[in-house]
């Protein structure tokens, strides 16, 4: 019932049916007010016309106190005109004659107003008239009426009335009832199209038209459909495009990374075992401008990577215990040899109670740390590069950490700029320092991903501070001052003699990366075996059994997934050891390491890989064997 006066329906039907209850009750109720009317003032004209009859017929007896003709007078007209009883008093109220009314019984008063609604219990009305002979009082004659039957014929026309008042209101809400139903089709019918597109439905039956007002409504709502489901259509098709797009786009970052990052694992690596042997000294400085050049390209690579995977949201933060002043020695290490290069020298500030252990990403600190101290170097002619770190405590972990340097400076208009992808200072100093425009772009996505915000505070001529704020949780259980990293290459500290060498399977189809990687483990006293595809690494297990196989992924005849796959079957049909299988690989996306490990392989080596990670490796697979 509620729901049925909710809808716009129900509502009218009851706004009908009350003003059509109110006018009829104003109806009634001034027809029984009129008809009363109409009663009191024929009972007072019949009242009016029986009094001079009776008064001439009883005046001349009373007056000679003649009561038996005035009794006799009463007796004869009590029965007639509806007359109930009769009273004569003489002039002083004594009762002389009396016909219908108890001897000895008290007169009721006589009513100057008939009042209709006294009648219901006593329908009897009173009247009482003097009787005057030459101006003088001779008595008075009191008689009552009998009402009865106008009291039936009042109530016989109230029931009429309410019986034709509702009749009425019935009548009336049938014919009301199919009008606004007539009236509200139209709303019924929008409100199920529009329910249909609420729940998905784009192509509702039209809603009938017309001319009124409901009628363009219709227009309205069916054109509002039609050009409703015409851009969820665009969108779609805009939304599938942009998919196969942004597809496209992610197999392209992960094709150019590969085919980059493959040559660029060989010039490195070569690089690297070139400068390990015996060289002039013009030698090694071509053979460090090289490195140098190559390191270089690979941050370039590197930070479009990054940007991509940011931008679309694939790149997670890790949280992990890790030792602050060791990060951050190690990380100045390079950076010092940069700047020593330009005749800068790099300080450190903290305070001496900060904490050493804390919980956070270390890497992608790392990276921002070093992008902000790389471009105060860059920047940089003469003077300091300085990074500051304090600490907020534990009940707010946030670790503050600001580079400055003594540079150019940025411009104030350029200052809200410098955080954009793509954008330096201006297009000088873009072809004066190069580099991407990603650094600090890249830095700031990171920093607001540790729960952190990143500022900038310069003059320009004068220098530039960076500062940016992350999340760190610590473990104040160790306090270890900010040291100097030291560091000891493979080279310098010379390889263990290794008394069992461990057989080394290498599957990859590039020849510089085969050279590579067969002098790094020969080098650390290994025997490699080299195939150049994932059929040949296979038919290679088949003879004979591995301590450890590098795997590259993308390989002509069988690539390294698939191969991977048909060793950890093989191994299984012949009862074998688990051998240790290593992606070897340029594709560095996150789905690429997820492809590898569900293929069977057990560690993850991007390209270009360093000579101390594959070390690392063997030194684990050797120690596994004791």
């Amino acid at each position: 019932m509620s729901a049925q006066l909710g809808s716009v329906r129900g509502r009218l039907l009851l706004a009908a049916m009350l003003v059509e209850f109110v006018m009829l009750t104003l109806l009634v109720t001034n027809s029984i007010r009129l008809m009363n009317k109409y009663m009191v003032e024929q009972v007072g004209q019949h009242a009016r016309q029986i009094t001079p009859i009776l008064t001439a017929a009883i005046v001349a007896p009373l007056a000679q106190r003649d009561y038996a003709t005035v009794q006799s007078v009463l007796d004869e007209s009590l029965s007639k005109s509806g007359v109930n009883y009769l009273v004569v008093a003489d002039a002083y109220g004594s009762p002389v004659a009396s016909s219908g009314w108890p001897t000895g019984q008290k007169l009721p008063d006589a009513e100057e107003k008939l009042e209709m609604d006294r009648l219901i219990d006593k329908p009897v009305y009173h009247f009482k008239h003097a009787i005057m002979m030459f101006g003088q009082p001779m008595g008075s004659l009191q008689f009552g009426l009998d009402m009865s039957h106008i009291i039936i014929a009042r109530h016989a026309l109230l029931t009429q009335g309410v019986l034709i008042a509702v009749g009425e209101l019935v009548l009336s809400f049938l014919m009301l009832s199919g009008l606004v139903f007539w009236m509200t089709r139209q709303l019924v019918e929008l409100t199920r199209a529009s329910e249909q597109v609420a729940s998905g439905n784009l192509t509702p039956a039209p809603v009938k038209e017309g001319r009124d007002e409901l009628g363009q409504l219709g227009v309205a709502f069916n054109l509002m459909s039609r050009t409703i489901r015409d851009r969820v259509t665009e969108l779609t098709l805009a939304k599938e495009n942009a998919e196969i797009a942004n597809k496209a786009k992610s197999e392209f970052l992960a094709n150019m990374s590969h085919e980059i990052r493959t040559p660029m694992n060989g010039i490195i690596g070569m690089t690297d075992l070139v400068l390990d042997t015996s060289l002039t000294p013009q030698q090694r400085d071509h053979l460090h401008a090289v490195k140098t050049s190559a390191d270089s390209l690979l941050v370039v690579i590197n930070d479009i990577l990054d940007f991509s995977k940011i931008e679309a949201g694939k790149l997670t933060i890790e949280h992990i215990q890790f030792n602050l002043p060791e990060v951050v020695a190690e990380m100045l290490v390079p950076l010092a040899y940069r700047a020593e290069q330009k005749g800068l020298r790099i300080e450190t500030h903290q305070l001496p109670s900060m904490p050493t252990l804390y919980y956070g990403d270390p890497g992608r600190l790392r990276q921002v740390i070093t992008n902000m101290i790389g471009n105060a170097i860059k920047f940089t002619e003469k003077g300091v590069v300085t990074l500051g770190m304090e600490f907020g405590g534990a009940h707010a972990p946030l670790m503050h950490f600001w580079v400055s340097d003594t540079g150019i400076g940025i411009a104030k208009a350029k200052q809200k700029l410098i955080f954009e992808a793509f954008t330096q200072a201006d297009n000088s100093t873009t072809r004066h320092f190069g580099g991407t425009g990603l650094g600090l772009s890249i830095s700031r996505k990171l920093v607001h991903l540790m729960g952190g915000t990143v500022w900038l505070e310069s003059t320009e001529g004068v220098g530039s501070t960076f500062h940016f704020t992350v999340k760190l949780d610590p473990d104040p259980a160790n306090f270890l001052p900010l040291s100097k990293a030291r560091t000891q290459s493979s080279a310098e500290a010379g390889d263990p003699t290794i008394p069992d060498a461990l057989e080394v399977l290498v599957v990859e189809d590039h020849p510089i990366n085969q050279v590579l990687a067969t002098k790094i483990i020969e080098r650390a006293g290994h025997h490699v075996v080299l195939s150049e595809n994932g059929e040949l690494g296979l038919d290679a297990v088949r003879s004979k059994e591995f301590d450890i196989i590098f795997m590259d992924m993308q390989m002509p005849v069988m690539d390294g997934l698939e191969a991977t796959r048909k060793i950890r079957e093989l191994e299984r049909s012949l009862g074998r050891k688990h051998v240790v299988i290593v992606a070897m690989t340029a594709n560095a996306m996150p789905s690429d390491k997820i492809a590898c490990a569900e293929a069977g392989m057990n560690h993850f080596l991007g390209k270009p890989f360093k000579a101390d990670d594959v070390r690392e490796l063997l030194a684990t697979v050797l120690a596994s064997r004791k």
